[in-house]
């Protein structure tokens, strides 16, 4: 998932991910934390967090809360390439089934053999709509649409591996009271090492389950194709992690995936907290 955009800014890195890091959830928290009348106070669990295992859930910010999760990824491989990013994920909800989403790669650093890049990534605005909830069961499914779309040139170098426009459609399956399947299949348009666009087909995969009221494990896959550009080879990765509730606002998970091909990362591990409003 790449995009690349040649517009600079010449503020420094550090400056652009203290904005990144502090105004942008500001701004959600300023549009999503009105009380309601009714509003019994957040909760985490309804929906739960997205910046865990790989999909996204189908699963709405109730009105007037908002979502700010943030998590340290790593990864390493092919070629001696490796990555750090610490994007920031702000969600509000603006109806029962609608909810606004704003990401940015607040910080990235990117080393090869050859070169070693820092900065800032880019902006990227969107939402997601519930289509239906479902009916509670396995072979009926909640499912909706999500819309996310770059906004190049507002940080240092707007560039982040991890952040790419597309269209996404999403299903969460209920299995029984404590697990859940869920899975996405869609399309992004990243950029290639050439500077031209092409559309990539994707799918994403969770199973997730609740072994305790405050702990929730996982396992998770996701196949890219094709990863470079038309003609190459797909990127695949499998792995496992968990989400750890402390109360009904906070919760800090951990996740480790493996690279399944030639073109993969050889391993990706992610350090995260997702904070309710």
């Amino acid at each position: 998932m790449k995009v690349v955009t040649t517009q600079m800014n010449r503020r420094s890195p550090i400056f652009r991910m203290v904005f990144a890091t502090l105004a942008l959830p500001l701004i959600g928290l300023t549009m999503g934390c009105a009380t309601l009348p009714g509003d019994s106070g957040p909760d985490m669990r309804a929906p739960g967090p997205e910046n865990g295992y790989i999909p996204n859930s189908i699963g709405i910010v109730p009105p007037g809360r908002a979502y700010v999760e943030t998590s340290v990824e790593a990864a390493r491989g092919p070629e001696d390439q490796s990555f750090r990013r610490f994007p920031v994920l702000v969600r509000t909800g603006l109806s029962e089934n609608l909810e606004a989403r704003v990401v940015v790669g607040a910080y990235r650093n990117d080393e090869s053999a050859a070169d070693r890049e820092s900065g800032s990534g880019p902006l990227s605005l969107g939402g997601k709509y519930r289509i239906s909830k479902g009916r509670g069961t396995a072979l009926t499914p909640a499912w909706g649409v999500e819309v996310d779309l770059v906004v190049p040139g507002v940080f240092d170098e707007p560039y982040d591996g991890s952040i790419a426009s597309g269209v996404t459609l999403n299903f969460d399956h209920t299995l029984s009271p404590s697990t859940l399947l869920s899975w996405n299949a869609g399309v992004l348009v990243p950029e290639d090492s050439e500077g031209d666009f092409f559309a990539q087909g994707f799918f994403t995969a969770a199973f997730a389950g609740f072994v305790s009221r405050n702990i929730q494990l996982y396992v998770d896959g996701t196949l890219n194709f094709p990863s470079d550009g038309p003609g190459t080879d797909p990127a695949a990765l499998l792995g496992a992690g968990g989400y750890f509730y402390l109360g009904n606002r906070v919760v800090i998970w951990a996740a480790y995936d493996f690279g399944l091909t030639s073109v993969s990362p050889d391993g990706t591990a992610k350090l995260g907290i997702s904070l309710a409003f």
